[in-house]
């Protein structure tokens, strides 16, 4: 009979592997385990199969350790379940709307609409972000959103239809003769999800619409500038 003497690598795997097979192993010493797996060479597939488990559960093991201290700190105390750090895994990326969303779960009714919120938001900001970089290409000054809204300062707005709500102040011009004059500016609200484009705004006249977004005068001494 031939004795093989294991190296360092496989009694660590088999250390692992037995490890795996306890009852009761939390979600994070799973995880850990998972990834001392992977840093011996295995992939997520092979893993997966050696260990007799599915691929996307060792996917959402791992997904674990990225989450904030504070919620693995939560999901091994049992403050929070597996399936709440699950779904905080969706924000691994932003590990900023992480913490807030664990933070702030309770103003949501938990941690998974928390999460939604969060998702919801930063695509929001993303709209945002590509909506004001499109308007100058469009011909169009881009009148920034200011944090407390448009009451009690000088730009107006066009009344248009399906106009999203205005705190300031609206100029009494009709939109569809307006759309002959060159656009004066257009800003992008802070919830704003899509963009699109009415007039011409490739010629740099009429009126760029974006999201809900208003199409905005300046009006100094009541009087509406071009």
């Amino acid at each position: 009979m031939i004795v093989r003497r294991l190296t360092d690598a496989e009694r660590t795997e088999i250390m692992v592997i037995e490890n795996l097979q306890r009852e009761g192993l939390a979600p994070l010493e799973e995880a850990l385990a998972y990834r001392r797996l992977i840093d011996l060479g295995y992939s997520q597939r092979k893993l997966a199969e050696r260990v007799g488990s599915s691929q996307a559960t060792v996917s959402k093991r791992l997904a674990l350790l990225n989450l904030p201290e504070a919620a693995r700190a939560a999901l091994d105390s049992g403050r929070i379940t597996l399936e709440d750090a699950q779904a905080l895994t969706k924000l691994n990326n932003f590990p900023e709307r992480g913490e807030r969303a664990l933070a702030h779960r309770q103003n949501y009714g938990g941690i998974r609409a928390a999460v939604e919120a969060e998702l919801e938001d930063h695509q929001t900001q993303k709209a945002r972000a590509a909506a004001e970089e499109a308007l100058p290409a469009a011909g169009a000054r881009v009148v920034p959103w200011p944090a407390g809204g448009f009451h009690g300062r000088k730009e107006a707005a066009l009344r248009q239809e399906g106009q999203c709500h205005f705190s300031g102040s609206h100029l009494e011009i009709d939109v569809a003769a307006h759309e002959a004059e060159p656009c004066h500016a257009a800003t992008v609200t802070a919830r704003s999800k899509e963009a699109r484009t009415s007039c011409s705004p490739q010629k740099g006249r009429g009126i760029v619409i974006i999201g809900p977004v208003s199409s905005v005068g300046i009006v100094e001494g009541g009087r509406h500038e071009t």
